[in-house]
């Protein structure tokens, strides 16, 4: 039988923090994702007035509708705006045709162009619910890790993860152990809904695994907890080939290393871990190598105090950092009246005591399950196990913006870089759910291709001269292209140039000519590349 990490009764934390709560001003919510041109992640090469099909995934209806720009440099040679409830601004995938043309309906010239994309809604007029829980893609059996794909130079940008930490009662993706890979609007993801990394989970309720995330190197982090905690990273498809241990009990300097993150990337990498044990180490951080793992016997740095008047005062359970370097915790202490969640700002060598904030020290230890800050470090998103919601604070201050109840005990939190929120929570004898919940307030976000359209310019005649019956056509094309790129066609009426006129044709670098015989007293040529 399923079982339940907490007791489902719903405890009063909404009610004890509402005389906090302050407002916040929304930063977006519908946003673009997985765009890809002619079907594909490279860069296309089309001529010049030749069609170019975007394609995109929204994670929620672009209800005030779609810009999608055709630039040269930082300038828009084409923009294509769509309205509102059309094809290019649903919900799923989208597919947009740029004609190859400027505003002006002419052939762009050859050069090398970017695309970007920009999703904009009217919003909602509170914290609202966009995904689906009927969807199949946010179901999943026992989801103890959720992460979202920030980094908006990647191809999986926007690409949500979930962990499921039992095995359910089918072979359907939702009940294996492992993870799940989607897209923003809940799809699979392209290359299959699940991975397991090739790794052997333990499962049977020891979180393994347990917390994952996404780290600024576009690699993906999952940890087994069914020990001292240990971590793994693989590529953003979690294939087998890609796994690296990147921390292992040789690091451990013998702490219950639980919640941890991943921050920087190359040779400014960073591996934060919290010590889940009363007294213990508070919060331990690791340089990272350039191979993407510790080195062995490395047992890193301890940050904050735990105990002797540090307002850490007991195990730490979570942990986040913002773009700023300060440090989120969420706590598990041994009494109620302990302060259960708390900032600490930026470390700068010295151990820390003094939190910027601290709150909630009513509620029952182990409430708060989980901990993510946005990527904005303007709000923080809790899970509580206890009070069965999805806490949300001001990041600046722990006031309550607000307290979503989802019914069950909330396990994993996050947050994509457009400031929705994730909140996983178990379901009893049922499939548990992910879901994304959007802020108030009408907005906006684009999306930059990572693709670059390569045009081609088309052939252009420059010259023609006639000597007796040699006729030879000066022409520019292509610089890459070879002579033989090239076919010279002819006919004796304009509307009839249909004819190869078997031209020898040389030239290189951009210039050519084309030279033929012809007898006609009259002949019209045209230039082109098969």
């Amino acid at each position: 039988m399923k079982q339940n990490y907490a007791g489902s009764a719903l405890l009063g934390l909404a009610v004890v923090l509402a005389v906090a709560c302050t407002t916040s001003v929304a930063r977006a919510n519908v946003y673009v994702t997985n765009i890809k041109l002619n079907g594909a992640t490279n860069n296309p090469t089309v001529f010049a007035g030749n069609a170019v099909a975007i394609s995109y995934i929204l994670n929620e209806p672009a209800s005030s509708g779609v810009t999608v720009k055709i630039l040269s440099g930082s300038t828009a040679v084409r923009t294509l705006a769509i309205a509102a409830g059309h094809a290019g601004t649903l919900r799923g995938l989208n597919t947009v045709t740029w004609d190859g043309k400027s505003d002006a309906g002419t052939p762009v010239a050859g050069g090398d162009y970017a695309c970007s994309i920009t999703a904009a809604a009217t919003g909602y007029s509170a914290w609202t619910q966009t995904t689906v829980d009927s969807n199949p893609g946010n179901q999943v059996w026992e989801p103890w890790g959720l992460a979202v794909n920030e980094n908006s130079n990647s191809f999986y940008y926007g690409r949500v993860f979930v962990a499921n930490s039992y095995p359910g009662p089918t072979q359907s993706p939702m009940d294996l152990l492992g993870f799940q890979k989607l897209n923003a609007d809940g799809s699979p993801a392209d290359e299959g809904i699940y991975s397991s990394g090739g790794y052997a989970w333990n499962g049977s309720y020891s979180e393994s695994p347990f917390r994952i995330k996404v780290g600024p190197d576009d690699r993906f982090y999952a940890e087994d907890w069914s020990g001292e905690g240990v971590i793994m990273s693989w590529d953003q498809q979690i294939s087998t080939n890609s796994m690296l241990n990147v921390m292992t009990d040789y690091n451990n300097p013998g702490g219950n290393l639980g919640g941890f993150v991943v921050t920087g990337s190359g040779t400014n990498a960073q591996l934060w871990m919290v010590d889940n044990t009363t007294g213990g180490y508070g919060l331990i951080r690791w340089n990272m190598q350039a191979d993407g793992t510790l080195a062995n016997g490395d047992q890193g740095t301890q940050i904050i105090q735990v105990g002797g008047g540090s307002d850490l005062d007991d195990s730490a359970f979570d942990i986040a950092v913002d773009p700023a370097g300060r440090i989120y915790v969420a706590c598990e202490p041994s009494s109620d009246t302990q302060y259960k969640l708390m900032r600490f700002p930026a470390y700068s060598g010295t151990l820390l005591t003094t939190a910027d904030w601290k709150m909630d020290n009513t509620t029952p230890s182990g409430n708060e399950f989980a901990i993510a800050v946005s990527a904005d470090a303007t709000r923080v998103g809790v899970a509580l196990s206890v009070s069965n919601a999805l806490l949300i604070l001001d990041a600046s201050t722990g006031t309550t913006i607000t307290n979503i109840p989802v019914g069950n005990p909330a396990h994993a939190v996050a947050w994509d870089n457009v400031g929705n929120a994730y909140i996983a929570f178990d379901v009893n004898n049922a499939e548990a759910l992910w879901q994304a919940w959007s802020p108030p307030g009408a907005n906006q976000a684009t999306t930059v291709a990572l693709e670059t359209i390569h045009v081609l310019p088309l052939p252009h005649i420059t010259g023609m001269t006639r000597t007796g019956s040699t006729v030879t056509v000066n022409f520019t094309g292509p610089t890459s292209d070879p002579p033989t790129a090239f076919v010279l066609m002819s006919g004796s009426v304009v509307g009839g140039i249909t004819n190869n006129a078997g031209a020898s044709i040389t030239g290189s670098g951009g210039t050519y000519q084309a030279t033929v015989s012809s007898s006609a007293s009259a002949q019209y040529y045209r230039v082109m590349r098969p």
